[in-house]
């Protein structure tokens, strides 16, 4: 028997294919695939330290070292503080030491109200009211304006909760809401928005809504078994993970939880492997990544040879933003990973702390049409498709 949320989805997929899908979304030309530039997304939500105005936390200092190659998402307490807060001088002073060493950084934004059931799993029960969201937002600005690139807009909707959870709201013109008014506060600043799975099609800017939607979508977060069941059992697959198995599967990657045809993101999955189809890039946050967590079914596997394999893994599913953690689920951002400066090497080789650079200015295009955005203070260019893309993205 179907679930509510089986049936959501079957549901949604049928309307979704009557409805009409944006030119970029229903073909495109693969361009040669090329070698993407990948950042490290890292929730630091490490509480830092300071003597003075120097910084001395070291998990901070380690980040500070990799540079330009990470964009650190900053949490002082579930969003910001103010400059009477007892935590404000040990970040102001951390922050300052990131800004100079060329790290990028965007400002915590909480969006649901929801409790912890247990350890790492939390229950939404309710959007925050609009104005509060705003008022977190416009103190980052007020605050730490200066040090920030952007902002992380977390617990945002997926394409199914809009539907599932009517009762709470407009779901899109809530966020839409708070994607303008990041912009308003700091027009250069990026929005960088954590669905942890697909988000609707309009915050990827589709469907009309070019300029609106996020510059980046956190389009997986959960564990390295989620991502690639075959790291916890060498015989596993995604497929054997899926509500039905009926329509095969897609490649081990942030589109492995998904069933193919009946979830509704085919077109989603070609168009984010398509250079120029979508306005925003995508994230991607893996935890219980380890020889404790989800190693176990290939335990002489080095960190360099599986870390790379995570990386090729979200390149070919058009995820430019990546971290990997070997801490739990149910603390996943309480530490670096043990191998935090294999995982900085992996994705960004070479380094180079310097100021980002300003957005450039988006030229105005057709509503039918989606447009990419490459150069930006959280850096990083789309991943180029190709024949060697196209593979996450057929049913398996």
């Amino acid at each position: 028997m179907f679930s509510s949320m089986r049936l959501m989805r079957l549901l949604l997929a049928a309307v979704a294919s009557a409805l009409p899908v944006p030119r970029l979304l229903q073909s495109y030309t693969p361009s040669p695939a090329q070698g993407a530039e990948v950042k490290v997304l890292l929730p630091l939500y490490i509480y830092p330290s300071a003597s003075g105005s120097e910084c001395t936390q070291p998990e901070w200092l380690a980040v500070a070292a990799a540079g330009s190659s990470v964009v650190a998402i900053i949490n002082p307490s579930n969003g910001p503080v103010t400059t009477d807060h007892h935590a404000y001088e040990a970040y102001a002073a951390c922050m300052a030491h990131l800004k100079t060493s060329g790290v990028s950084m965007i400002g915590y934004v909480p969006t649901k109200i929801a409790h912890e059931a247990s350890p790492g799993w939390w229950v939404q029960t309710a959007l925050r009211p609009l104005a509060a969201v705003r008022e977190m937002i416009d103190v980052w600005d007020r605050v730490f304006g200066g040090l920030l690139d952007g902002i992380f807009v977390d617990e945002v909707s997926n394409r199914w909760t809009v539907h599932q959870q009517e009762a709470w709201g407009d779901h899109l013109a809530f966020y839409l809401d708070i994607f303008s008014h990041i912009r308003e506060a700091q027009p250069s600043w990026r929005v960088v928005a954590n669905a942890g799975s697909a988000a609707p099609d309009a915050f990827y800017g589709a469907a009309g809504f070019s300029g609106q939607g996020a510059d980046v979508i956190v389009h997986f977060e959960g564990s390295h078994g989620q991502w690639d069941p075959s790291a916890t059992d060498a015989s596993s697959s995604c497929r054997e993970h899926l509500w039905t198995r009926s329509q095969g599967s897609f490649s081990p990657g942030p589109w492995c939880p998904y069933v193919p045809s009946w979830d509704g993101v085919d077109a989603l999955c070609r168009a984010a492997q398509c250079d120029d189809c979508l306005d925003a890039e995508l994230g991607a946050l893996i935890y219980a990544a380890g020889s404790e967590g989800s190693l176990r079914a290939d335990p002489s596997l080095t960190p360099h040879v599986w870390l790379n394999r995570v990386v090729e893994q979200a390149v070919q599913g058009g995820v430019t933003y990546l971290f990997v953690t070997d801490q739990p689920a149910a603390a996943p951002w309480s530490a670096l990973p043990s191998y935090w400066t294999e995982l900085v090497s992996l994705i960004a080789p070479s380094p180079s702390p310097s100021s980002p650079p300003s957005p450039p200015s988006g030229a105005p295009v057709s509503a039918s049409a989606l447009i990419g955005r490459h150069s930006s203070a959280c850096g990083g260019g789309k991943a180029n498709s190709g024949p060697k893309l196209n593979v996450s993205c057929a049913a398996r």
